[in-house]
C-alpha cells in the first residue's frame, strides 16, 4: 500500500480510504495499512515463521488448492450441494471469492478424488500452482499452533481505520482480536465474498481499491460498487 500511496501522489491521484481488507496473506498488509501492525517489526516475524512451519508440515503432508468455477448461472443451491459432495473426499472449502468461485484445499489423495469428480460432472476446477498445501483448512491446524506463541506476543495497536477479517466477515478493532485473527485466519476459509458484502452493506462503502503486485497501470486499480 505504501507503494501505491506513492505512486498514486505522484500522478495526482491521492489515496484516502476509510477501510481495509485483505486477502488470505494480504490481511497482514491490511493491519498495517491501517496502522494495527509495523510491516518489519511486527508482521514480518509472524509471516516468515508462519511460512516455515507450514512448509514443513507440507513436506509431510502432501496437499494443495484447487478453485472452481460455478459459471454465471451458479446457484447458492448449487454451491452447497457442490460444498457437501467435495466435504465426502476430505476436502473443505478455503476460499469464498464471489458467489460463483470457490478454493477447496486438502490433502492430494482426497484433492484428486474431487477434481475426478468434477471432470465427470462438468465442473469447471484448476490446481492452483505453487501452492504447497491445503492453506486455510483444518489440515494446517497443527503449524497454526505452533507459531501461535509468536502471535499472542506480537505487538499490535488500536487501527486508524476499519479493518475487516478473513476468518469471520467482520470488523475488528482491538489488538486482541489482530493476535486471534492472525491466527485462526490460517486455518479457517477466507470468507471473501462475506466481507464485501458486509463492507457495503453494513457501512455503504461502495468504492473499492485493488492493490496487485502484478498490475503495471498507470492508476490505480478501482471498482464501484
Amino acid at each position: 500500500h505504501k507503494a501505491l500511496g506513492s505512486r498514486a501522489k505522484q500522478i495526482g491521484y491521492p489515496l484516502e480510504f476509510d477501510a481495509t481488507a485483505g486477502h488470505s496473506a494480504g490481511q497482514l498488509e491490511a493491519f498495517e495499512a491501517a496502522g494495527a501492525a509495523r510491516f518489519d517489526e511486527d508482521i514480518l516475524p509472524v509471516a516468515l515463521a508462519g511460512s516455515h512451519y507450514l512448509h514443513e508440515h507440507s513436506q509431510k503432508n502432501k496437499g494443495g488448492l484447487t478453485a472452481v468455477f460455478l459459471g454465471k448461472n451458479g446457484s447458492p443451491e448449487q454451491f452447497m450441494e457442490l460444498k457437501a459432495r467435495l466435504n465426502y473426499y476430505g476436502t473443505m472449502i478455503a476460499l469464498e471469492n464471489t458467489p460463483t468461485q470457490f478454493v477447496i484445499g486438502g490433502l492430494e489423495e482426497g484433492l484428486a478424488e474431487a477434481e475426478a469428480y468434477m471432470k465427470e460432472t462438468g465442473v469447471k476446477f484448476s490446481r492452483i500452482p505453487k501452492i504447497e498445501g491445503p492453506f486455510h483448512t483444518t489440515y494446517v491446524q497443527e503449524p497454526s499452533m505452533q507459531v501461535k506463541p509468536l502471535i499472542d506476543s506480537t505487538h499490535f495497536s488500536y487501527p486508524k481505520f476499519q479493518v475487516w477479517a478473513n476468518s469471520t466477515g467482520r470488523m475488528i478493532n482491538s489488538p486482541e482480536q489482530f493476535r486471534a485473527e492472525s491466527y485462526f485466519q490460517i486455518f479457517m476459509p477466507v470468507l471473501w465474498r462475506q466481507i464485501i458484502q458486509n463492507m457495503i452493506e453494513q457501512e455503504g462503502i461502495g468504492r473499492f481499491f485493488v492493490i496487485d503486485p502484478s498490475y503495471d497501470g498507470e492508476a490505480p486499480i478501482s471498482r464501484t460498487i
